[in-house]
């Protein structure tokens, strides 16, 4: 019998067993292997410490980015790969009346250390069309999923701590029984839920998501030359070698969960407001985001059973997992060994009302 049961080797399932497992308790993640759709592997994994559309720093932007700047290099020498990239951001300016609320936000100091230019300035680079000058956020970045969870995998799979299988677990398999549970014959004292937005219909949480379908591509651009990340519409960021991605969609319509003609073309039509050069597709993925319904992340007990108590979620990431998930890993597991009260915000019981 294992310690934890852990559905899901996204980014949620991967980070907090990582950190159990380094802990010392013995884990078993369950996934079904399927990095071409499954959300977290096919992400564009930006973290930005700014929301544009409400000119405010991120939800908890200070801790937040603290913690990913300790995690994620400090991953990268254990893992001896590389999947944490720093860049800074450029916000392009839509209008005159966007320069002057951006400039009133700057001037207040609201966005602090984040914000590396209180000037609206022209890009040196004459292949982004910017007529109306830009922003420049410090701190920012992207994380290579792909990299990152195929790495963790490969620990997983070496420490025997990772259950692949090629069909997936339904709520009639997971039995809660003489103070475990257990899963296709695996037994353990306490089950984690990191499956992502499919955790809706195993434990009637319908009602506490609202997943979301994002759509990337991987283009190649030759003489564009660029390396910071560019938003506008959509956001472009730099691979290497000339390739690039540029994301993403937001679609609540999931009927199809596979890249769309639309998708591709809406992206591609985004991309000429930032670049009037060509680009050449490369790629083109489609993923659901596991968003609840309030837009903060979903941690605590599972409303499955009274005879049970140790089933827990930790889920609902949404768009924002990469900056997310290493502060609040370490968040719920204070919480599980130390009694430490969850944020409100966070935390399950914001929705007892539903279960009652």
């Amino acid at each position: 019998m294992t310690d934890f049961i852990i559905l899901g080797q996204g980014l949620a399932g991967s980070i907090l067993g990582y950190k159990l497992s380094k802990l010392g308790f013995s884990i078993k993640i369950i996934n079904l292997y399927q990095p071409q759709t499954t959300s977290s592997w096919v992400a564009a994994g930006l973290f930005n410490p700014v929301t544009v559309r409400k000119l405010s720093l991120s939800w908890n932007a200070s801790f937040l980015f603290q913690a990913l700047n300790q995690f994620y290099p400090q991953l990268e020498m254990e893992l001896a790969g590389q999947f944490f990239f720093e860049k800074k951001i450029i916000r392009l300016m839509d209008s005159p009346a966007m320069q002057n609320d951006w400039l009133a936000r700057i001037s207040s100091g609201l966005l602090g250390e984040f914000c590396e230019s209180a000037e609206l300035y022209p890009l040196e680079n004459k292949h982004i069309l910017n007529p109306f000058g830009c922003l420049c956020f410090s701190r920012g970045g992207y994380v290579d999923t792909m990299a990152l969870l195929e790495a963790m995998r490969n620990r997983f799979l070496t420490n025997d701590e990772l259950l692949e299988v090629t069909v997936p677990i339904t709520p009639s398999e997971i039995y809660f029984k003489n103070g475990g549970v257990e899963i296709r014959n695996l037994k353990s004292k306490t089950l984690i839920d990191c499956s992502g937005y499919t955790a809706a219909s195993f434990y009637g949480m319908d009602l506490l998501f609202k997943p979301v379908k994002g759509e990337i591509l991987t283009v190649r651009i030759p003489d564009l030359h660029l390396e910071s990340i560019v938003l506008k519409g959509v956001f472009i960021a730099s691979l290497g070698k000339d390739v690039y991605r540029v994301g993403a969609t937001y679609d609540w319509d999931l009927s199809m969960l596979t890249p769309t003609p639309e998708g591709k073309s809406k992206l591609l039509e985004e991309l000429k407001k930032i670049t009037p050069l060509p680009a050449e597709v490369l790629d083109h993925k489609a993923g659901i985001r596991p968003a609840s319904k309030d837009r903060r992340p979903l941690i605590g007990k599972l409303p499955v059973t009274q005879s049970f108590d140790s089933a827990y979620i930790f889920n609902g990431f949404g768009t924002k997992g990469v900056a997310l998930i290493p502060y609040y890993a370490d968040h719920f597991i204070e919480h599980l060994f130390n009694n430490a009260p969850l944020e409100r915000e966070v935390d399950m019981g914001r929705f007892v009302s539903i279960y009652r």
